[in-house]
């Protein structure tokens, strides 16, 4: 019975051993887990872009950088020890999702948009023609010829410019050739929705449909009459975007302009 005594404190002792040996293999572990997490390789952080549509009140950001979201190891309640976490820059509040809603005027001006770019298109064909066939004119025979009816106008009226003035007609030409500046601030006001260059289009639309007008007067040719009726009708087209951006905040108009807003919004071209 003596010799057993000395037995319990030997076993206590090595249960105590054991338990100390295990604590010191968990905490090597975790010392290791955290030296791996703090000694990885940086390298490039993954990166998340976004594009801030509107800050706080619905205004604008301008010229807004990308906002970065670095992805980094480290320690939060309810994650792991060495799990990534996203840390992302502070947002102020920004927005990132636009309504896809569109209010009546802002569908308005989508459609208007897409017709704008056609019919200034449209525009910039016709100016090119009416030069083509005004150089024809100018270039048939005199007076004399006997195929004079070609010179003939409509309702038998030849016009003021006569058939020995071909000077005039080239010049009357060459002339038209400057509103071609007119479509193409046209197009830029489309796309970008600004209202400046749409103003400057519709300028030019209605100066160049006085220019068609005082063309068909002066040389009746059905084509260049025609030409006048197409221009009278896009300046139309014109006035009434013009009009409808008028309607919509400097700010909406920024925000439309950008593909997210009008993703999945059906635009069709309004004729009139």
């Amino acid at each position: 019975p003596f010799s057993q005594r000395p037995l319990q404190p030997c076993c206590a002792m090595s249960n105590n051993a054991q338990q100390t040996a295990d604590d010191e293999r968990l905490a090597r572990q975790l010392q290791d887990m955290e030296l791996a997490a703090h000694s990885a390789p940086s390298g490039s952080p993954p990166v998340v872009r976004g594009v801030a549509i509107s800050g706080p009140g619905g205004a604008p950001m301008r010229g807004a950088a990308d906002m970065p979201a670095h992805v980094t190891p480290g320690f939060a309640p309810g994650y792991a020890p060495g799990q990534a976490l996203v840390i992302g820059a502070p947002t102020q509040g920004i927005s990132v999702v636009m309504d896809q809603d569109l209010r009546l005027e802002e569908q308005q001006i989508l459609n208007y948009r897409c017709s704008l770019k056609c019919f200034a298109g449209i525009d910039a064909v016709s100016t090119v023609l009416n030069t083509v066939s005004v150089i024809m004119a100018a270039q048939s025979g005199p007076s004399d010829d006997p195929n004079q009816e070609r010179r003939q106008g409509v309702f038998g009226h030849t016009g003021l410019l006569q058939d020995d003035s071909p000077l005039s007609y080239t010049i009357f030409a060459v002339t038209g050739l400057v509103f071609l500046a007119g479509p193409l601030c046209g197009w830029l006001g489309a796309q970008k929705l600004q209202r400046g260059f749409v103003l400057v289009y519709l300028a030019f639309c209605v100066t160049k449909a006085a220019f068609e007008v005082t063309l068909a007067i002066l040389s009746p040719q059905l084509w260049l009459i025609l030409l006048a009726f197409v221009q009278v009708w896009v300046a139309k087209i014109v006035f009434t975007f013009w009009r409808a951006l008028g309607l919509v905040s400097p700010e909406r108009l920024e925000q439309l302009r950008m593909p997210e807003a009008i993703y999945g919004q059906p635009a069709r071209i309004l004729y009139w």
